[in-house]
């Protein structure tokens, strides 16, 4: 039996001090991959969901990837950009 496993991530540092609120378009800037991408954009990248995806490969599991996105330490993320 081969295991299916979900992937994802978000990684962000909210500081509340910050003016203005965090978008999209700033995890765009940074760090934004759906679906597919993430296993080629992250595999031998030594990085956490890189980890992931290289300890996964190598056992054999199959991944299914859903959304990986990333931004500077900055304001609180926008309630838009939360609900995509």
């Amino acid at each position: 039996m081969r295991y299916r496993i979900a992937i994802g991530g978000l990684w962000h540092e909210t500081n509340t001090f910050a003016h203005g609120k965090t978008t999209l378009k700033d995890f765009e800037n940074y760090q934004f991959v759906r679906g597919a991408a993430m296993i080629e954009s992250y595999r031998g990248t030594n990085t956490e969901i890189g980890g992931v995806v290289d300890v996964a490969m190598e056992a054999g599991l199959e991944l299914v990837p859903t959304i990986y996105a990333a931004a500077v330490p900055s304001s609180i993320i926008s309630r838009p950009t939360a609900d995509q």
